[in-house]
């Protein structure tokens, strides 16, 4: 099943790794990375994985886009409220650039660096992006939701609802798999 948000802690996983090998340091400020962003020196790589960066919402594009272009547009796009940076505000869209940050530091892609670093190491078997959902349809679980009193009713995302969910989202595991992870 699309395990969603907690997929986070896999980009937190990743961008922890770089920490340990000491290609990053979690005091970074996002502008070092990114130093288009306004007011990105006042926000460290901590406060994005805490979420209290001050990311405001964005609004997310309409259409599929390659996760090196999302990436792009999302940094693009980023604002910063200096009043609410050191405040808790969930936004994925930290998670975002973190993954973004993870693929320049690792020069490797999000996805390649997840199987590397997490999926081989852990022998994770059930486990995959929503990019290669396709070749997993006898394991593929389905989303149900209700609409007007119709319980149920089959769920479907647009393919650039998952594009938007890059490091934040788009992973799907198995409970094992998933368990195996966590608990690594």
């Amino acid at each position: 099943y699309q395990i969603a948000s907690v997929q986070k802690g896999a980009t937190a996983m990743l961008l922890m790794k770089l920490v340990q090998q000491g290609k990053v340091s979690l005091n970074d400020p996002l502008s070092k990375y990114y130093p288009k962003i306004k007011n990105g020196q006042l926000v460290t790589l901590k406060q994005m994985m805490d979420m209290t960066s001050g990311a405001q919402n964005i609004k997310l594009p309409r259409k599929l886009m390659a996760s090196e272009k999302y990436i792009q547009w999302t940094a693009k796009h980023f604002k910063i409220k200096k009043e609410m940076i050191g405040c808790q505000d969930y936004r994925p869209i930290n998670f975002v650039l973190l993954a973004g940050i993870v693929q320049r530091v690792s020069h490797k892609r999000y996805y390649k660096l997840f199987d590397e670093e997490i999926k081989r190491p852990l022998k994770l078997r059930n486990t995959f992006f929503y990019q290669q959902r396709n070749n997993y349809p006898q394991i593929l679980t389905s989303g149900y939701n209700s609409r007007a009193g119709r319980w149920y009713q089959p769920f479907k995302e647009s393919e650039s609802g998952f594009a938007d969910q890059f490091g934040t989202g788009n992973l799907y595991m198995s409970n094992g798999d998933l368990y195996r992870m966590i608990s690594a």
